[in-house]
């Protein structure tokens, strides 16, 4: 897998934790606008719970205390007054990992006018910050919320950090209030949004082969929840979504979905050891919705609407900002 490209820049940014101030050196990143940001753990005052919660026999991020429930009823709220109004902050949650995790929480940030969601799995991954999404601040107070999917998982609780952001990535964010499970992508870069979540692409990435636009299938169909099984005697991808089954096979027109045949007019190749299919085909057979633009900026998604989110100003801050955050190099 390729890695990102790193700036040999080393900086200390200082976090506020309650009353302390945490200063940390953090690698400055070809994508990074500002890391300096506001980190609020469950000490502080905002912070309250409803149902049964215990302290956690583990810390979270930088050895601040965790608590866990497994109520169905159970969940956590922060009250936060912001330093600063009048600015747009990306928001990010500390994710645990434990056996047993919550498989399909739902962690919400929330300002006077908007509110970004995302659904966290605590059974698998690694610990890290998730992005949550990006939000305008216009008053002093917005809330950050944690509840479980009901399924009796443990749900861990540690920490959630806001950092000062630029307009093109909250205009880029507001995709999100308007359309579901969608997923963002850009021609020849190897950055995907979706859900609100940043990745990097493996190897290669989106890009036009006989005026056709080929998506790597791997990736791009694990990322939205699909099960890919590659199968070397036939040379065909298995794709399993939902209630549905592709079948695809390298070099051919021909492709299969629920057992009835169907036909692309750019066959499946491979490219850099990965399976490339024509984004129509895929999108159609999983029953999604696409769309791009002239600059390369594709949308697939349940729904994809963008007339609602000022059209010309998401695609202009796309094209800033995709090229600049993954950029394929070792």
């Amino acid at each position: 897998m390729k890695k990102r490209k790193m700036f040999l820049t080393v900086f200390a940014a200082s976090f506020v934790i309650n009353t302390c101030v945490y200063t940390a050196e953090i690698n400055s990143t070809s994508h990074t606008v500002n890391t300096d940001g506001e980190i609020v753990d469950i000490t502080a005052s905002q912070y309250a719970e409803t149902g049964e919660w215990t302290d956690a026999d583990f810390t979270g991020y930088d050895n601040l205390p965790v608590r866990i429930s497994s109520q169905s009823n159970a969940s956590v709220l922060w009250k936060e007054p912001v330093s600063q109004t009048g600015h747009k902050y990306e928001v990010y949650f500390w994710h645990c990992v434990v056996p047993n995790g919550d498989k399909a929480a739902t962690v919400k940030t929330t300002s006077f006018t908007e509110t970004a969601t995302i659904e966290v799995d605590f059974s698998r991954g690694y610990s890290d910050w998730v992005r949550v999404g990006v939000l305008n601040l216009p008053d002093t107070l917005f809330s950050f919320e944690v509840t479980p999917s009901g399924d009796g998982g443990v749900v861990p609780v540690c920490a959630y950090k806001y950092v000062l952001t630029n307009d093109d990535e909250y205009y880029i964010d507001r995709i999100f209030d308007i359309n579901s499970d969608l997923m963002v992508l850009m021609k020849d870069t190897y950055t995907a949004l979706y859900n609100h979540q940043y990745s990097e692409i493996p190897d290669i990435a989106p890009t036009i082969v006989n005026d056709r636009t080929m998506l790597p299938i791997r990736f791009i169909s694990e990322n939205m929840g699909a099960e890919v099984i590659w199968n070397e005697s036939d040379r065909s991808v298995n794709i399993t979504y939902n209630d549905h089954n592709i079948v695809f096979y390298i070099d051919s027109t021909e492709y299969i979905v629920d057992g009835e045949q169907k036909i692309t007019d750019q066959p499946p190749i491979i490219m850099n050891d990965r399976t490339m299919i024509p984004i129509r085909a895929f999108s159609e057979a999983l029953g999604k919705q696409v769309s791009w633009n002239d600059n390369g900026v594709i949308l697939i998604g349940d729904t994809v609407n963008i007339e609602e989110n000022n059209e010309e100003q998401f695609y202009a801050s796309v094209m800033n900002v995709f090229p600049q955050k993954y950029t394929g190099s070792n």
